[in-house]
């Protein structure tokens, strides 16, 4: 009898230590490893979020003014050959980064705020989409500021191919890389990843593009691009920090 109450004793000193090890198990869950792969998505994602903005500000801030004429802009560009070298340097990445960062934005919104991350993560996209067309065309005029090809028929060339050439891509990259980035920004504040100033830094930065445009000031749309690149700082912050796991069903 002595023995099998010894038994029993034991038997619930195990079960009481198995139910106290999966509380403590449920209360302090083993830490996931996260997968090299994974820690270079996010580094990437980062990166696609910033180094586009930052480097179209640098641009705008070296380039020429967006009202000369075509004349002005193709002996711009080829009194400044380390500009036609920055841009071949850096615009495939800005291509390939800014789409990738569009991706990064979306997937921080889309589980709690679907709508909003969707639309403006199309339109993002569209919008930075467009950015071989932009290089073409710098490609274009400096290789007409180089061979000095600045007859009236080459100049009338120049005209046609940045305006009838490409006059819908102009409006989608308007809309796309001015209000997508827009949309994203209430999506992320929706989802409670950056804060409430995000958009709304977004959203001034909107009109200061439109100026530098219409007024042709050099120095407005780098202002611009340097406002969005800071408003993009805690959602990149947010794609650096790993993903909680998500947790098991009961």
């Amino acid at each position: 009898m002595g023995e099998e109450r010894e038994a029993e004793a034991a038997k619930d000193a195990g079960a009481a230590a198995r139910r106290h090890g999966h509380a403590d198990h449920e209360h302090n869950p083993p830490r996931r490893v996260e997968p090299v792969f994974e820690r270079v998505q996010r580094i990437v994602y980062a990166v696609g979020i910033l180094f586009p903005v930052l480097a179209f500000g640098v641009g705008r801030a070296w380039g020429p003014p967006v009202k000369d004429d075509a004349a002005a802009q193709i002996a711009y560009s080829a009194a400044h050959p380390a500009l036609h070298v920055f841009e071949v340097v850096v615009f495939p990445l800005v291509c390939v980064l800014s789409l990738l960062g569009v991706i990064g934005l979306t997937r921080l919104a889309i589980h709690r705020s679907p709508w909003w991350a969707a639309t403006g993560g199309v339109l993002a996209l569209a919008g930075w989409g467009t950015l071989p067309i932009w290089a073409g065309q710098d490609n274009l005029t400096w290789l007409m500021g180089r061979t000095g090809a600045t007859s009236p028929q080459m100049v009338e060339l120049w005209n046609q191919f940045n305006t009838s050439g490409t006059g819908t891509y102009l409006y989608i990259f308007i809309l796309g890389h001015l209000f997508g980035p827009l949309l994203l920004g209430v999506a992320l504040v929706r989802a409670r990843v950056v804060p409430t100033w995000v958009p709304i830094a977004v959203a001034v930065s909107i009109p200061l593009h439109v100026l530098a445009f219409v007024t042709g000031a050099s120095y407005v749309d780098p202002i611009a691009y340097a406002l969005l690149a800071a408003a993009l700082v805690p959602a990149a912050a947010a794609v650096l920090r790993p993903s909680r796991p998500t947790p098991a069903p009961a």
